[in-house]
C-alpha cells in the first residue's frame, strides 16, 4: 500500500487468500491499466481529464488540444493547436493565435490566369477576401474570389526579340511599332569606277500602290532616252 500512496495511486487487495495479488490502481483523472505488485503504468491526457474542459478552450476556438507529455508527473504543459488550413504556433493553456492564408486552396484559381494570389487579411474570422492580382508587366485592379481583368503592357521583344537580333534585324512589338517613314524622294547610286548600272523600271510603293508613274525620273549621265 505504501508503494501505490506514495505514486499518488490507490492500492488493491484482490485477495486475502492469495499473497502478491494486491495491485495499484491509477486515481482518476490518471488512466491506465494497474500494475499487480507493483506501481500502475499511469497516464494523465490533460486535454481529457476533468470532463474535457482544457480540450473544450481549443475546440471552442475551432482549435486541437493536445498534451505533448502525459506523464502523471508533468501538468500544466497542455496547449491549444491550429487545425489545417490554418497556422500559427501553439499556446500553453490558452486559445493559440492562429491565422488562415486562403490562398492555400485558392492559388490554382489565380495561377491558372497567370496571376498571383493573396489574401489581404488573414484573420480566421476574415473569409473570402482572397484576390487575384496581375503579375507585372501586366496590370488591371484585383478581384476578390476570382481572376483579375489584366492588361498585358509589356514590350514582347524583351521575351523575343533576341529571334530578330539574331539576324541582324530590329524587333517592334505591338504599339511600340515605329511610325511610316515618309520621303520625297527615291535615289539610286552606283558606286564605283567606270561601273554601270543598268534599270529598267524603278517601282516606288505607298499604301500598297505604285506611285513611281506619277512621279518625275532624271539620272546622271545619262547614254539613254526615257527619263
Amino acid at each position: 500500500e505504501n508503494l501505490c500512496t506514495a505514486a499518488g495511486q490507490a492500492c488493491k487487495e484482490n485477495s486475502m487468500e492469495v499473497t502478491s495479488d494486491w495491485q495499484c490502481e491509477c486515481v482518476p483523472p490518471q488512466t491506465g491499466p494497474p500494475g499487480t505488485a507493483q506501481t500502475a503504468a499511469c497516464v494523465l491526457d490533460e486535454c481529457a481529464a476533468n470532463g474535457g474542459l482544457n480540450a473544450a478552450v481549443c475546440v471552442g476556438a475551432g482549435q486541437e488540444c493536445v498534451d505533448p507529455d502525459t506523464a502523471a508527473a508533468v501538468t500544466g504543459d497542455w496547449e491549444c493547436r491550429c487545425r489545417v488550413p490554418q497556422e500559427g504556433p501553439a499556446s500553453i493553456g490558452a486559445v493559440a493565435a492562429c491565422t488562415e492564408d486562403e490562398c492555400v486552396t485558392h492559388t490554382g484559381t489565380c495561377a491558372a490566369a497567370g496571376q498571383a494570389c493573396v489574401d489581404v487579411n488573414t484573420a480566421v474570422a476574415s473569409t473570402g477576401d482572397w484576390q487575384c492580382e496581375c503579375i507585372a508587366p501586366a496590370t488591371g485592379d484585383p478581384a476578390t474570389g476570382m481572376p483579375a481583368v489584366c492588361v498585358d503592357t509589356g514590350d514582347d521583344c524583351q521575351k523575343h526579340g533576341h529571334i530578330c537580333h539574331e539576324r541582324g534585324q530590329t524587333c517592334f512589338a505591338g504599339d511600340h511599332m515605329p511610325p511610316t517613314p515618309r520621303a520625297r524622294y527615291v535615289r539610286v547610286d552606283n558606286p564605283g569606277v567606270e561601273s554601270h548600272l543598268m534599270m529598267v523600271e524603278v517601282e516606288v510603293y505607298s499604301g500598297g500602290q505604285n506611285v513611281a508613274p506619277g512621279g518625275t525620273a532624271t539620272g546622271s549621265p545619262s547614254h539613254y532616252a526615257g527619263f
